[in-house]
């Protein structure tokens, strides 16, 4: 058994199951994609700092099937809370350089409540999909003040970029 959105739900196994080829290529590409989010959960997870979401693994796997099987799906501007984004603090969104450098412009920050700090957290991320593993994994924080009245003057936050496998870079905030 298992619950979902506060209901409980009982499955049971059906006596016989009859794939037809389709099926079977569709179950086969389903686990190529499961395992890849997998891995990028699995590489990320440590670093964020997130609340659980029941549906991260769906949103993640959707994308890599509706990429298809030999294509990496388009991850920009993907939320891993998916209540908010960093367009809930900044008018002017960052720009990740090739030389591993996030530069987030001076700018007006959008209101916070009463935090009077935010927290930055760059991931960086290089992962082998061909080997099924992680291969590096490199954190920059930085702490913004709110305070009142004085403007943001831009930051800049590098990682290290250099490496084998896929490069995934995730910035993160926390008020």
């Amino acid at each position: 058994g298992y619950r979902r959105n506060g209901k409980y739900f009982v499955r049971s196994m059906p006596e016989k199951v009859r794939q037809t080829a389709s099926t079977r290529r569709a179950a086969r590409h389903f686990g190529m994609a499961s395992r890849k989010g997998k891995l990028i959960r699995k590489a990320v997870r440590p670093y964020l700092d997130t609340r659980y979401d029941g549906t991260l693994v769906n949103r993640l796997n959707k994308l890599f099937i509706q990429a298809g099987r030999d294509s990496f799906p388009n991850l920009r501007g993907f939320h891993f809370n998916k209540h908010t984004g960093v367009e809930k603090l900044f008018v002017e969104q960052p720009v990740f350089t090739a030389n591993g450098t996030l530069h987030i412009p001076a700018q007006e920050l959008l209101p916070q409540g009463t935090n009077t700090h935010v927290e930055l957290r760059l991931i960086a991320t290089r992962i082998s999909f061909a080997e099924n593993r992680v291969l590096s994994t490199d954190v920059s924080t930085a702490i913004i003040e709110l305070n009142e009245g004085e403007p943001f003057n831009g930051i800049a936050m590098n990682v290290p970029i250099e490496g084998e496998g896929t490069l995934m870079v995730i910035l993160q905030y926390r008020s």
